[in-house]
């Protein structure tokens, strides 16, 4: 499958190579460097170009109408509000397979880095990565020495916060062990199987086209077919979670696999 990212299209259109460095580069920081300049300039220059590339590409394909209705979803798309929750410690990856006072700790330096993005107004993980948090809950270092040996602890995050993570490493020493979360919205063996053989259909057409999945039908939107389990176009299209074209396209074809009764 073709790579969609910008950088591969540059390449293969203008011979243009983007520094993937510079994805997660600071740009709040001043002076910028000249290299992250460069990668802007080359980031925006060919847009314009390359969108009529990509247009006309979409009408010999004959896919103009089905890409103006994707790229209309995405501007009607509301932005969600963050509320954090001490409990997401565990989509970390890695948390599962800690020891029950390890997680513990991690679930403190969890909220600490929250609390210092907050105060930076940095993403949490330009404070502290994943996988630095991860090791900071292994290894439990209980002095400024012990901290400077776990790799991807910055100089000025140990200056300024560094009693601050001993401190959260100690909590978590006492604090009472965190419990998974139990599962209270497990679907039922029907809607699993019809969902899967959605996912399934839509798995195999995309493989054909050539294109990611979500291109085709988005996971979420499945589910919700899966779960309200339409019998009929009338019903599908009251759903409202389709396109006016993949209605056209797919939708007797998704009635026709919500009828299966195996994945």
């Amino acid at each position: 499958m073709a790579s969609v990212w910008v950088g591969a299209l540059l390449e293969e259109h203008f011979n243009v190579k983007l520094d993937k460095r510079f994805q997660r580069y600071n740009w709040g920081q001043r002076p910028l460097d000249e290299r992250a300049l460069t990668y802007a300039h080359l980031d925006t220059h060919y847009l314009i170009p390359l969108r009529e590339i990509q247009l006309e590409e979409l009408k010999k394909q004959n896919r103009l109408r089905e890409a103006t209705e994707a790229f209309n979803r995405v501007t009607h798309v509301q932005p969600t509000v963050r509320v954090f929750d001490p409990e997401d410690f565990w989509r970390i990856r890695g948390s599962r397979e800690l020891k029950p006072q390890q997680q513990a700790i991690l679930r403190e330096l969890f909220v600490l880095r929250d609390q210092i993005a907050q105060k930076l107004d940095r993403p949490p993980f330009k404070v502290m990565g994943d996988n630095v948090l991860i090791e900071l809950a292994r290894a439990q270092p209980h002095n400024q020495a012990g901290l400077k040996q776990i790799k991807g602890l910055g100089v000025r995050l140990l200056q300024h916060n560094k009693h601050d993570i001993l401190h959260a490493i100690e909590r978590g020493q006492t604090a009472p062990t965190p419990r998974y979360p139990a599962n209270h919205s497990r679907l039922d063996n029907r809607t699993l199987t019809r969902y899967e053989n959605l996912r399934q259909w839509r798995n195999n057409l995309a493989a054909e086209r050539g294109v990611e999945p979500d291109v085709i039908i988005s996971n979420h939107t499945l589910m919700s077919i899966a779960r309200n389990n339409p019998k009929t176009l009338d019903t599908l299209t009251q759903m409202g979670v389709l396109g006016e074209w993949q209605f056209e396209a797919y939708g007797e074809t998704l009635l026709k696999v919500l009828k299966k009764r195996w994945v």
